[in-house]
């Protein structure tokens, strides 16, 4: 049984005619927005609709014997996306030196935790901490995502841990270190609520 993600099925579906010849058969459990389903996956149940999620027609022939594979993404590979467009944002406002633009990408009532310094609260200390990068001679920014996930069974919060990279016009590295971040979702996508960063070298 698979979960609905589209890239999770059309990875699968190079090999379905191997596991049909095992005798396996593939369900995709959830809503699947690119219908029809690859030949040999069978939709099982729509998202949001109390059913059995496996009938009959499906059951027959399994016994509890059988070795049963789950792979369910859960929902993490949109939100992966999402945080990873929105860190894609903040790279490039960072390199146009675009601060307003940063800061659009805080929660108003935003909290920074920077390394060495109090907690900052409020998005209109965005400018002032990145501008001190750039003062400091960083031209770039990169997030590299390295794990993201709900908080609290909803997406509407979500963390995420990661590295970064600030690096100078000649291409050296000017810092290098790690963040979490707690997203919050808003009507104009998700923002940084929280964020802790602090360099590998003190």
């Amino acid at each position: 049984m698979v979960g609905k993600d589209k890239r999770l099925l059309s990875a699968l579906e190079p090999i379905l005619p191997d596991l049909q010849k095992r005798g396996i058969k593939v369900w995709v459990y959830g809503k699947v927005d690119a219908l029809p389903l690859p030949a040999g996956m069978v939709q099982v149940m729509t998202w949001g609709v109390t059913s059995d999620p496996l009938p009959k027609s499906v059951r027959d022939g399994v016994i509890m014997d059988d070795v049963s594979v789950y792979i369910f993404t859960s929902g993490t590979t949109d939100l992966l996306e999402a945080i990873e467009k929105q860190n894609a944002a903040f790279g490039k406002f960072f390199g146009a030196n675009d601060l307003d633009g940063l800061k659009s990408l805080y929660t108003e009532d935003c909290r920074m935790m920077p390394q060495g310094a109090d907690t900052l609260i409020g998005n209109h200390v965005v400018p002032k901490v990145m501008g001190g990068m750039r003062d400091m001679g960083a031209t770039s920014c990169q997030l590299i995502t390295d794990e993201v996930g709900p908080l609290g069974g909803s997406d509407d919060t979500v963390y995420e841990r990661g590295h970064y990279i600030f690096g100078k016009a000649d291409g050296s590295e000017l810092a290098v270190g790690k963040y979490v971040v707690i997203w919050k979702k808003t009507s104009e996508g998700y923002k940084l609520h929280i964020d802790i960063f602090n360099d590998n070298k003190a």
